[in-house]
């Protein structure tokens, strides 16, 4: 699962989803930037929201395959801001993460405690947490 938005409650062509190849291999859910059709991991505002298929699919960490065109969520665009997303433990930091807390894509493409502007903590769970986006705010 790594990253997906709680409630599907519009259609998905209505969120910001854009097509990309990534760079290197990468796991689902992880967090980067997009230049010229090719995502690569590191800090940024855009996320891997792949749906997952094959034997692996639904693990925590599910790999996107080498140059892979995968679909990427752009979690700075307005129509989300405010929205949850459950993210599970494998993106998270191993210390720091409580309700109220920022996090924000570190330069690894897993995220981090701190920064303006990016996922509140909104509650901690055994799988990960439930966030709401706070990044084009």
């Amino acid at each position: 699962m790594a990253v997906r938005f709680e409630k599907l409650f519009v259609p998905e062509k209505a969120y910001p989803y854009i097509k990309a190849t990534c760079a290197a291999e990468y796991a689902n859910g992880t967090f980067g930037t997009v230049t010229s059709g090719t995502f690569t991991a590191g800090a940024g505002n855009y996320v891997i929201m792949e749906i997952e298929k094959g034997d692996d699919a639904k693990f925590d960490t599910w790999k996107t395959g080498t140059v892979a065109e995968v679909r990427i969520a752009d979690l700075s665009a307005p129509e989300v801001q405010g929205l949850i997303l459950d993210i599970t433990n494998d993106l998270l930091p191993a210390s720091g993460v409580a309700k109220g807390v920022t996090l924000s894509a570190a330069s690894t493409g897993k995220l981090a405690v701190g920064g303006d502007a990016g996922l509140v903590v909104e509650e901690v769970c055994s799988w990960g947490v439930r966030a709401s986006v706070a990044i084009g705010e």
